[in-house]
């Protein structure tokens, strides 16, 4: 069986869709980048950007391949994780990440927006597992 379609199989449910999908959306991004950057007077050192684009779709790609063979070697291991209540966490962690990378790639205008998402982030986080532990106990 390919390794296509063994990601989309039914009985194996793997979970290396979403983050192939991320790594196909950073490809798209390092692709339309690269193309701002041949524009661009030579010399001006301003490549890094592209390095950072290249490395978020490898390590992502990585991380989709880890989860296919995970699901590969482990079928029958289904563990039930908790889930959180609330899901704006999510939201405001990736805001703050996409917050960190534009103060990374563009200064420190943004990173006020990142720190407080983060922080809001952090905070939702800590209290839904006090509250989580409280139930359990």
């Amino acid at each position: 069986m390919s390794a296509v379609a063994r990601a989309v199989s039914e009985a194996r449910r793997s979970g290396a869709i979403i983050p192939a999908g991320w790594a196909l959306m950073n490809a798209v991004w390092l692709w339309v980048d690269s193309g701002f950057d041949a524009v661009r007077p030579t010399g001006v050192g301003t490549t890094w950007p592209l390095y950072l684009s290249s490395g978020a779709v490898a390590i992502t790609m990585l991380l989709a391949g880890c989860a296919m063979v995970s699901g590969w070697r482990h079928p029958a291991d289904r563990r039930v994780l908790e889930v959180s209540r609330r899901g704006d966490m999510g939201i405001y962690a990736a805001l703050g990440m996409m917050f960190t990378g534009l103060t990374v790639i563009y200064g420190l205008w943004w990173l006020p927006f990142a720190i407080v998402s983060v922080v809001l982030a952090l905070f939702i986080l800590v209290r839904d597992a006090r509250i989580r532990a409280r139930l359990r106990g």
